[in-house]
């Protein structure tokens, strides 16, 4: 599974804060300041873990490669609220090959997708519009999931992958007792 995880915000902050007053006086004003004075983002007891991984290892059939995994939690009790596979790939083949593998994974596993940027066909070789995305995405109000393919430059092309409790829904909404009295 994953190769390497760490919490990615907690890490910058505590980088942060071990400098030496010497090392704090070279550094921008901004940055300075907020050694002094935590902001929300500092304070917020969000845990993000961010693993690097070979795609092989993990869910199903993919392009081979390396990605890298997002899961984002609330706080250190609190069940996953979002997690997203996320990879660059160069080649149109390999990402269109990716999301047609998604194409029928999701629409199997949630039916028709509520919301399509760009279905995938056939061709592996049609080129992809720079900044299009091509994929799909499902939306219930407890739950979403989307994948896509989004072509960057002549040479990059961003596939990711998430699914996600939005906002303000609770993600350990169906875990609580309900407090309604019978």
């Amino acid at each position: 599974m994953p190769e390497r995880c760490g919490d990615v915000r907690r890490a910058c902050v505590e980088r942060l804060a071990e400098l030496s007053e010497s090392q704090r006086d070279e550094i921008d004003g901004v940055s300075r300041a907020s050694l002094e004075r935590p902001s929300a983002h500092e304070r917020n007891p969000q845990v993000r873990l961010s693993c690097e991984l070979r795609v092989e290892q993990w869910d199903r059939a993919r392009v081979a490669g390396s990605a890298r995994l997002l899961a984002v939690f609330d706080d250190e009790r609190s069940p996953l609220r979002s997690i997203s596979f996320q990879r660059r790939l160069q080649d149109v083949a390999e990402a269109r090959r990716e999301v047609r593998l998604a194409w029928d994974r999701y629409r199997e596993a949630f039916g028709s997708p509520h919301e399509v940027w760009e279905q995938p066909d056939a061709d592996e070789q049609t080129p992809l519009a720079p900044y299009t995305p091509l994929g799909a995405g499902w939306r219930w109000g407890d739950f979403g999931i989307r994948f896509r393919a989004l072509r960057l430059s002549a040479t990059a092309i961003s596939y990711d992958e998430t699914a996600e409790i939005p906002w303000p829904v609770r993600p350990d909404a169906r875990l609580r007792p309900s407090s309604a009295t019978r």
